[in-house]
């Protein structure tokens, strides 16, 4: 899950340096903060080598387990799961132009990973109330009123979505819904599908972008139904890394690996790039591999990833 990086610092803000100082102070400062930048850049340029070198399988097979294995938020249940494909999807609201465009260019690299197939729907006018299915919804204030899953035969899911402003009813037969949708939206979103209450808490004040919320079946670990929601009103480069994160973890890559420059899924702030790394591809095809069985965890888990990677390795694209 991405934070705005306005979000990141302890304490709120910070308090100003006085200016009543003697000239001999003024010096050491000007000394202290020349040395601070220096350290910062011996570190950059350290961790961007650390990036360079090819990591260890045990390493890779690390880093897929912690992103495996559990939920950043939520109560998902422990153990790997991904979803039956295809996987039919449909989008709710009104993305932006360079959103519309990178979710058909994530779409169609997603198609090419190994029994992982998308279908995308079109909603469609619900009775009795109908509805114009070919006009998107305009999501420019909070006036979503309801939204109710329904199962339906084939493990598929319908979603019907009750629109205020003109009472009309939409069902999205899909199993996962985007929703592009500004600030107000977002929370009032949150609130109604019931995310985790820290999470609702961050999203309230602005420090969470984009996030997802999906049921897995604690019998079978297939992921059921998914809801992703997509900020339209920050920067450019925060709509791609969040399209690109949250819909990626919402196929079961669903935890953060927390400063590991091995995936794009380790909150780290977004200056960090915005696309997934060769190893998140390589994460997604041993996921989906028929010979990974859903619910491992652990150990186990780790070690059949540790297996599956040491032979895909060798044949990921640079």
């Amino acid at each position: 899950m991405r934070r705005m990086p306005e979000c990141r610092r302890a304490g709120g803000s910070h308090r100003a340096i006085a200016t009543r100082c003697e000239p001999i102070a003024l010096e050491f400062l000007a000394v202290a903060r020349m040395l601070l930048l220096a350290i910062g850049l011996v570190l950059s340029g350290s961790w961007m080598a650390a990036r360079s070198v090819e990591p260890s399988i045990d390493e890779l097979a690390s880093v897929f387990t912690q992103l495996a294995d559990s939920a950043e938020y939520g109560t998902k249940p422990r153990g790997a799961a991904r979803w039956d494909s295809p996987i039919t999807l449909s989008v709710v609201g009104r993305p932006e132009k360079d959103q519309d465009a990178g979710l058909r260019e994530l779409l169609e690299r997603l198609n090419r990973v190994p029994n992982l197939a998308f279908e995308r729907l079109p909603p469609i006018a619900a009775p009795p109330h109908g509805g114009d299915p070919t006009r998107p919804l305009d999501f420019t204030r909070a006036d979503v009123i309801f939204q109710l899953f329904m199962h339906l035969p084939g493990n598929d899911w319908s979603v019907y979505t009750v629109h205020g402003e003109r009472n009309d009813v939409f069902a999205w037969r899909s199993r996962l819904v985007i929703y592009f949708a500004p600030h107000a939206v977002f929370v009032h979103l949150a609130k109604m599908q019931r995310f985790d209450p820290k999470l609702v808490t961050e999203i309230e004040a602005g420090c969470v972008p984009c996030a997802a919320n999906f049921f897995v079946d604690p019998n079978g670990h297939k992921v059921r139904y998914a809801t992703v929601v997509l900020r339209t009103d920050v920067p450019e480069r925060t709509r791609r890394r969040c399209l690109n994160e949250e819909v990626i973890q919402a196929l079961g890559l669903v935890n953060d690996a927390r400063g590991s420059p091995i995936t794009r899924f380790n909150d780290r702030p977004s200056s960090d790039g915005t696309e997934p790394t060769r190893y998140d591809w390589l994460f997604l095809d041993v996921l989906y591999d028929s010979r990974l069985r859903p619910g491992l965890t652990g150990a186990a888990l780790r070690a059949k990833a540790r297996e599956l990677i040491a032979e895909k390795l060798p044949r990921l694209p640079p």
